[in-house]
């Protein structure tokens, strides 16, 4: 069996939706992880305070993706945390003995990757467990890989 995990951003259940294709969803168990970063610059604004609300939207999010995906037969948990992304995946992946992470790229080069960094950049060269990478798709491609999903699943 398969303890696969996955973020919950957009972009991660783009790379969710497709490893799942992947394994075909049989003996997959999904942890789903949302890890909330310290914002850069307070701006008056409480810390404790920010987290608790950042935290409860994450929260709400995840319950209705683990929902969905439960309504397709997988077993699914999940949990937000706070802190550096790269390091609670990490984390979340020796914590939960996960087999495989699944973790969508940005997409991200030159500048605009020296200023954001990347995530998946860092678990790559961190985790000792295996890493599925996977581009996000766009907007226009994210449907038509919806569509293609859907079009294989009515000629199963």
């Amino acid at each position: 069996m398969i303890r696969f995990f996955g973020l919950g951003s957009g972009y991660s259940l783009q790379a969710l939706d497709q490893a799942l294709a992947m394994f075909d969803g049989a003996g997959i168990d999904v942890q789903l992880l949302h890890v909330i970063e310290p914002p850069p610059n307070f701006y008056g604004m409480v810390l404790s305070d920010y987290f608790d609300e950042a935290s409860g939207w994450a929260s709400g999010y995840l319950e209705q993706v683990a929902d969905e995906l439960k309504s397709q037969g997988l077993q699914v948990a999940w949990e937000v945390r706070q802190g550096r992304v790269g390091q609670e995946i990490i984390n979340a992946a020796v914590d939960h003995s996960v087999s495989l992470i699944a973790v969508a790229t940005h997409g991200r080069t030159g500048l605009r990757r020296l200023m954001f960094g990347s995530n998946a950049e860092r678990v790559l060269h961190h985790a000792a467990t295996p890493l599925l990478l996977l581009p996000s798709l766009a907007e226009g491609e994210a449907e038509a890989a919806a569509r293609g999903n859907a079009s294989a699943e009515t000629t199963k």
